[in-house]
């Protein structure tokens, strides 16, 4: 696991300077604090920062080829490395390291960039050919990596993070009005767009190529090729061969791995999966929140002694909720909220001070196995949108004749809108009065073209919303928070379910082969399996959120004096976009209950702004 960023000129212009490069690459230290590495000529310049995970002592970047002419850093693994060394060395290819950088290099010298298609792994790289004047940028499948850039007529700039592409120097950090009003709805910025104009992000299954100067960006590839397109009569098998090819794969690392363990069925399975493979213990990290229900974290505990693991059971409380998550922005280039994040950040801290640079996460087994309840046809599924004829003006002088119903009013009248929320918890009637400029139409315009999956096939309506979320939703939230929690104490985490062969296989088969039609059966392939290793107890529970109860948090008077103090610190930047006087003063109220996700939402944001966008 790395941070890589890179300058590429495509005009005649100054290239960067190596005390430029070096401000980049150190942005990223804490993405690799195990080594750093430079290459620059006359056209390019290169930097990284290594987390040594494969190879430790030989493995550093960049990789060159025999000849000099081709350069790599990569950020991420490459899980299928050994099996595409073995083949490559059968065809008399030599290597100076054990690292799977150098077998993406080589993969590249035999087959160009037709390569990716045999690439199995998380991963962002870039080569640089000078022979070819070829430059190939590129990201995983899933966007488990990041990778994001700047361009314009005379220059790309990419990194890791967007903090390393401002620290270049050549991009100014106008922020993105649109971004911001999403960010404010959604509690992400949904990809392509970022916080800043003209900074975007790669999407997942995305490549730029830039030859003799000229850029094209381009799709290797996208689930939406592999839907129902298997006949198979020993599906189940088959699964179970791939998930568990999956845990042995993503298993590989020369240094210490140990495993989230929050005590649901997609952790639990991973982690038992990965004990079956490693005899030895190993750890094992659950977290326990004040003011809720704990049954997930007593599971947790209960399976660690059953297998014999190592664990650690980490309290988040309402006390230091908010300092974590203080501390967890600064590691954040733009804002970013969820109140799972604190818990994922502190579990990776912990795995940090027990010298565990890899932990095993469960993430994506919701978006492959069909796990949330908008997943399915209900009735609040099938009404949204369903007043859509209706002005913003009707709907709002209806809820004066019906009090408390905005917030549903505006669901039946904005699809788009009311899949948001279900994920961001974010009150509309509360956004409708906080934010200026609201404009429920537009903001559901942009997210129709986000939401939009492009399969040319008739789908069921669960394996579209299941991709939906797997595009959007897991991208931006799941996986951003996994990336950006572990490698704030520079941990890696990888996700075993996200392997493309069993994501691929799995949609490729017909619905009633592996999926449920209604929700309280969910998941039933990964919940038989479950019972056949061993997890009776658990694949039979009601499935928990992984979050952080906030009612304890706002009935604290230190933590809202804070809050306070936090928004009025940003009350110039912030009043372009809210009505920030008006927050402040409902902060007074007794009862915030409803409110409680867009106070956290704007917290995090004046937060960024104090810590972050200032000062860079």
């Amino acid at each position: 696991m790395c941070g890589i960023c890179g300058y590429i000129k495509l005009n005649d212009v100054d290239q960067l300077n190596q005390r430029e490069l070096l401000k980049m690459t150190n942005t990223m230290q804490h993405r690799g604090p195990d080594d750093m590495g430079y290459h620059s000529d006359e056209n390019l310049s290169l930097g990284m920062r290594r987390l040594s995970i494969i190879d430790t002592e030989k493995g550093n970047q960049p990789i060159y080829s025999d000849n000099k002419k081709i350069v790599i850093v990569m950020n991420g693994e490459l899980y299928n490395y050994q099996e595409l060394k073995q083949k490559l060395i059968d065809k008399g290819i030599t290597f100076k390291t054990n690292s799977d950088t150098e077998v993406v290099l080589k993969m590249y010298e035999l087959h160009g960039v037709d390569c990716i298609d045999e690439l199995q792994g998380m991963f962002a790289f870039c080569i640089h050919d000078s022979e070819q004047n070829l430059t190939w940028i590129t990201r995983d499948r899933f966007g488990i990596k990041p990778l994001l850039y700047y361009c314009d007529s005379d220059k790309l700039i990419f990194g890791s993070t967007i903090d390393s592409i401002i620290a270049s120097g050549k991009v100014d950090k106008l922020v993105d009005e649109e971004s911001l009003r999403l960010y404010l709805l959604i509690s992400f910025v949904p990809t392509p767009k970022t916080i800043y104009k003209n900074i975007n992000k790669l999407k997942p299954g995305h490549q730029i190529i830039i030859k003799d100067k000229s850029i094209s960006i381009s799709q290797y590839w996208c689930v939406e090729n592999h839907i129902d397109n298997l006949e198979t009569n020993d599906f189940e098998q088959n699964f179970i061969n791939l998930l568990n090819k999956s845990v042995d794969i993503h298993s590989l690392s020369d240094v210490p791995v140990g495993t989230f363990l929050s005590g649901g069925i997609d952790s639990s399975v991973i982690t038992k999966l990965y004990k079956s493979r490693n005899k030895s213990d190993f750890n094992t990290f659950s977290a326990e929140f004040d003011g809720k229900d704990n049954a997930d974290a007593e599971i947790a505990n209960k399976l660690s002694l059953r297998i014999n693991t190592l664990h650690h059971n980490i309290k988040v409380t309402s006390e230091n909720f908010l300092s974590l998550l203080d501390e967890l922005i600064l590691y954040l280039d733009e804002p970013l909220y969820d109140s799972s994040m604190v818990a994922s950040y502190l579990l990776s801290k912990s795995a940090q001070r027990n010298k565990i640079k890899v932990l095993l996460a469960g993430n994506g087994a919701d978006e492959i196995f069909g796990g949330y309840h908008r997943h399915y046809k209900t009735i609040k599924s099938l009404a949204k949108g369903k007043l859509s004829m209706f002005s913003d003006n009707f709907l709002l002088n209806l809820s004066w004749l019906m009090p408390n119903s905005y917030h549903k009013l505006v669901q039946l009248k904005y699809a788009n809108i009311s899949h948001a929320i279900t994920f961001s918890g974010i009150n509309l009637n509360t956004y409708n009065k906080l934010v200026k400029k609201c404009d429920f139409k537009s903001i559901d315009a942009i997210l129709d073209k986000y939401f939009k999956i492009n399969c040319k096939k008739n789908i069921s309506f669960i394996k579209n919303m299941m991709i939906k979320d797997l595009q959007t939703y897991l991208l931006d939230n799941g996986l951003n928070i996994l990336d950006k929690t572990t490698m704030a104490a520079s941990i890696e985490g990888r996700v075993p379910y996200l392997d493309h062969e069993l994501v691929e296989y799995l949609f490729g088969l017909k619905d009633k082969k592996y999926l449920s039609n209604n929700y309280n059966n969910s998941k039933p392939i990964l919940k038989r399996y479950a019972d056949t290793i061993g997890l009776n107890d658990i694949s039979k529970r009601k499935k928990f959120g992984f979050n952080q109860p906030l009612e304890d948090i706002f009935s604290s008077k230190r933590n809202i004096e804070k809050i306070k103090n936090t928004l009025s610190e940003a009350k110039s930047y912030l009043s372009e976009h809210i009505h920030i006087d008006k927050l402040i003063t409902n902060l007074n109220r007794k009862s915030l209950k409803n409110d409680f996700e867009n106070v956290m939402n704007i917290y995090v944001l004046a937060q960024w702004f104090n810590k972050k966008h200032l000062m860079q």
